[in-house]
C-alpha cells in the first residue's frame, strides 16, 4: 500500500471531526471542483482528494490503511423526506434532523465480473467483494435537493458525519449466503454450457429473491455490480445518527433459514385461530392494532412485539401482510400496503427516486394466509393456513406501479385532482352520510382501472386528516386489488 494511504484512527478521527457540518465547496482545499465536470463521484474525490490527500486511483484494492487494517472509504449521500428537506434551507442539519437521514441511493460495491477476481475461483474470505465490505469508513453528507444538481452545486451540501464501521458476525454470514447465490449461479451456467454460459446471465438479476441485504444491477448485457440493499445501508445510518438500544437481531443468515422458522410455525399453529395463536404467545387480544406485526415481532424474539425493533426484518426488509381466503380460495379483500407520501411522490424527478418505487423494490413480502371461518368473520377467529413469501418484479413495478405513481403525480403536481360530489344515478340527488354531509369521491386511480391504486381510510366523514391541493380528505393508501394478489399468491407454494 502507498505511504499516502496509510493512517493511524487518531489522525482520521482529527481529520473528519474538521469537516463535519461544513459544506464540500468549503473542505475543497485541493480545487476538486475546478477539474471535475461530471457530479458523479463528485462528493467521494473531495474526500479523498482534499481530506485524506491521495490522488485518485481505481486499484481493485480497499482504500486505505488504519493502524494495520485495510478499510474501504465510502462517500455516501444521505436525504430527507421531502416535507422535512424542503424547510432546511442553506444550512447543516441539527441532531434530531440528522436521525431521520436515509440513503439516497443503494451502495454499490463492486463488478460481479471483474478481471483481476474471478468470482467462480475465490472463496468468500480472500474474495475482493469481502475485502471491499469488512471494514467501511462512512463518510455522510446530505443531499439538499429534489431533483438531480450539476457538480457547481453539490459544493453546498453540508457532511453531516462519519463512522467506522465494521460488518458483525451474522452480517457476514448474509453478505456470504447472498455472494454464494449469484457465485452457484455463475458457477452452473459454465458447467451446463461451457461454450456460452452468458447466454443465461440476464437471470441473474433475478437472484435477488433468494439475496437478504445485497442485489445487482444492471441487469446483463450491463455489467451487473453488488450493491446493499437500501434497507441495510439505512439500518447502519440509523445505528450512527439514532442509535436505538432496544433493537434486536438474531442468527437467521439466508432465507433458506428464515423460511425454515417459519415452517415450524406453520406445524405449530396450522388451523388455529389468529386469537388462539396470540393466546399462546401471550399477547394482548384485546388490541386490534397491527396484529400480524405484532405475531411476528414477538415470534422472532422482541418481548414488546414491535417489528421495528426487529433488526432481521429492518436489515432485510421484510414485510409482514396478512391476505385472508373464503372457503373456496377466494380473496375476500383488497390488500392495503403503506400510506402515500404525496411530497414525495409529486416531486420526485424519476419513478425510481419515488418512495413507492423504493418500496416495492427493496422489500420481501412474508404473507400470513387465514382463511374464513364464516361470511365477514372477524380477522381474530380466521383459521391459520399457512406462510408464502414474494417479491415484486421488475416488469410489474415499472408497468402497474410506475403507471400508479406517474397519474398520481400529474394529478398533484399539476393542480388536476378534483372532489366531486356522489350523486343517485336514477334521481341525480346527492347522497349524504349519516352524519349529514355530502358524499364525495376523488379521481385518484380507482380499483377499476388498473391493478394498483389508491384508497383512503377512515371512519367519519368530518375527520379528514389529510389535505392535498386545499382538498381535505381520509388519509390514503396504495393497494393492490384483490383478485391479483390471489393470482400472485396461487404461483406461490406454502412455505
Amino acid at each position: 500500500m502507498e505511504e499516502n494511504h496509510i493512517f493511524t484512527k487518531k489522525e482520521l478521527l482529527k481529520m473528519f471531526d474538521a469537516i463535519v457540518d461544513k459544506t464540500l465547496g468549503e473542505i475543497d482545499k485541493n480545487k476538486v471542483f475546478e477539474y471535475k465536470s461530471k457530479n458523479k463521484g463528485v462528493a467521494g474525490h473531495v474526500i479523498e482528494k482534499s481530506v485524506l490527500g491521495y490522488p485518485l486511483d481505481s486499484k481493485p484494492r480497499p482504500d486505505i490503511v488504519v493502524d494495520g487494517i485495510n478499510i474501504e472509504v465510502k462517500t455516501t449521500g444521505l436525504k430527507l423526506p421531502e416535507k422535512l428537506r424542503k424547510d432546511i434551507g442553506n444550512r447543516t442539519l441539527t441532531a434530531k434532523e440528522k436521525k431521520k437521514l436515509i440513503p439516497k441511493e443503494r451502495m454499490s460495491v463492486t463488478g460481479v465480473f471483474l478481471k483481476d477476481a474471478d468470482i467462480t475461483e475465490e472463496e468468500f474470505d480472500e474474495s475482493h467483494l469481502w475485502s471491499k465490505l469488512e471494514h467501511l469508513l462512512f463518510v455522510y453528507y446530505f443531499y439538499n435537493s429534489k431533483d438531480k444538481v450539476s457538480t457547481e452545486e453539490y459544493k453546498k451540501f453540508f457532511v453531516q458525519g462519519y463512522h467506522f464501521y465494521d460488518m458483525t458476525p451474522v452480517d457476514k454470514e448474509r453478505i456470504k449466503n447472498d455472494w454464494n447465490i449469484v457465485r452457484d449461479f455463475i458457477n452452473r451456467q459454465k458447467r451446463d454450457n461451457p461454450d456460452n454460459p452468458e447466454k443465461s446471465y440476464p437471470q441473474i438479476s433475478r437472484l435477488t429473491e433468494n439475496m437478504m441485504v445485497m442485489d445487482t444491477a444492471p441487469k446483463w448485457p450491463k455489467k451487473p455490480r453488488f450493491r446493499l440493499k437500501e434497507t441495510f445501508l439505512k439500518e447502519i445510518i440509523h445505528q450512527h445518527f439514532d442509535k436505538n438500544p432496544h433493537v434486536i437481531d438474531n442468527n437467521v443468515t439466508s432465507f433458506t433459514e428464515f423460511d425454515n422458522i417459519l415452517h415450524t410455525f406453520s406445524k405449530q399453529y396450522k388451523g388455529k385461530s389468529l386469537e388462539e395463536i396470540m393466546i399462546d404467545m401471550n399477547l394482548n387480544v384485546k388490541n386490534n392494532k397491527g396484529l400480524i406485526e405484532r405475531v411476528m415481532a414477538k415470534y422472532f424474539g422482541s418481548d414488546e412485539a414491535k417489528l421495528k425493533n426487529v433488526g432481521l426484518f429492518r436489515k432485510v426488509g421484510i414485510i409482514p401482510k396478512s391476505i385472508t381466503l373464503t372457503v373456496d380460495g377466494k380473496r375476500t379483500e383488497d390488500t392495503k400496503f403503506s400510506s402515500v407520501n404525496f411530497d414525495n411522490w409529486a416531486n420526485a424527478s424519476d419513478f425510481e427516486d419515488s418512495d413507492i418505487f423504493s418500496y416495492f423494490s427493496d422489500h420481501n413480502f412474508v404473507f400470513m394466509i387465514f382463511e374464513e371461518v364464516y361470511r365477514d368473520s372477524p380477522l381474530k377467529e380466521n383459521k391459520f393456513v399457512g406462510f408464502k413469501r414474494l417479491i415484486f418484479d421488475e416488469e410489474f413495478i415499472n408497468s402497474e406501479i410506475k403507471k400508479l405513481w406517474k397519474r398520481t403525480k400529474k394529478l398533484v403536481k399539476y393542480k388536476k385532482l378534483e372532489e366531486k360530489v356522489e350523486r343517485y344515478k336514477d334521481t341525480n340527488k346527492i347522497i349524504y352520510n349519516n352524519n349529514g354531509t355530502p358524499k364525495t369521491s376523488l379521481n385518484f386511480p380507482k380499483a377499476s382501472e388498473g391493478k394498483a391504486f389508491l384508497r383512503g381510510t377512515g371512519s367519519n366523514s368530518s375527520r379528514k386528516p389529510q389535505k392535498v391541493n386545499d382538498i381535505k380528505m381520509y388519509k390514503q393508501y396504495f393497494w393492490l386489488r384483490g383478485d391479483f394478489m390471489v393470482s400472485l399468491l396461487d404461483k406461490k407454494d406454502f412455505i
